[in-house]
C-alpha cells in the first residue's frame, strides 16, 4: 500500500476512525494487555470490535462515520519473540488517520512467565504529508506522548510495518541492555 493510493479527501480525521486507532485500542491495551491478546487471537474477535465499535460511536456522535468490524483486518504474529497484533484498518482518508496499528507485548515467548512483567508497546502508521509529498509517519504512543519515529515513503505492507516494528523493539532491548 503506497501513501498514494489514499489521496487526502478529507481536511481533518474523521474522529470515529481516529479515535479506534489513537485511543480504544491503546486503552484496552494499557488496561488489560492479556484480555486484549487473548481476544484478538480468538474467535470472539469480531464481537469484541463490534462492542468496541460500539462504545466509540457513543463517545464519538457527531461523526456520521460507519465502522463495521469486517473493515477491519487483524493478524497475531510475532515481534522477534514478542508477540505482536497487526490491525489493518478502514482506508485512511485524512492526515493522521492510521492504516496499521500495531501492539506488542513485552512478553518473551522463550522465558518463563513468573519471571516477567510484561508491558505494552503501541504503534501505528499514519498517513500525513512529508517533505517529499504524501508519506505515512511510523510512530510509537505511550500513555499520552507520541513519538514520530519517521517518514516512510512508497509501498508500505503489513509485512513491513511489522518488520519497522520489530526493528524497533530491538533498539528498545539495546538500549535496555546498555
Amino acid at each position: 500500500m503506497s501513501p498514494d493510493e489514499f489521496p487526502i479527501r478529507l481536511n481533518e480525521p474523521r474522529e470515529r476512525h481516529y479515535v479506534m486507532a489513537h485511543y480504544a485500542f491503546r486503552q484496552i491495551c494499557l488496561d488489560d494487555s492479556d484480555y486484549f491478546f487473548s481476544l484478538m487471537a480468538s474467535n470472539h474477535q469480531q464481537q469484541f470490535l463490534n462492542n468496541l465499535i460500539q462504545q466509540v460511536e457513543s463517545n464519538c456522535p457527531d461523526d456520521t462515520t460507519t465502522l463495521q468490524a469486517t473493515d477491519f483486518d487483524v493478524v497475531t504474529s510475532r515481534a522477534g519473540d514478542h508477540p505482536l497484533v497487526l490491525i489493518k484498518m478502514p482506508p485512511p482518508q485524512a492526515h493522521a488517520e492510521a492504516a496499521f496499528v500495531g501492539v506488542v507485548s513485552t512478553l518473551d515467548l522463550t522465558t518463563p512467565l513468573d519471571e516477567q512483567s510484561p508491558e505494552v508497546r503501541y504503534f501505528t502508521l499514519e498517513l500525513g504529508e512529508g517533505e517529499q509529498g504524501a508519506c505515512f509517519f511510523f510512530c510509537q504512543w505511550h500513555l499520552d506522548n507520541h513519538l514520530n519515529l519517521g517518514e516512510l515513503q512508497g509501498e508500505c505492507t503489513r509485512e513491513a510495518f511489522a518488520t519497522l516494528i520489530e526493528q524497533r523493539m530491538e533498539q528498545l532491548a539495546q538500549r535496555t541492555a546498555h
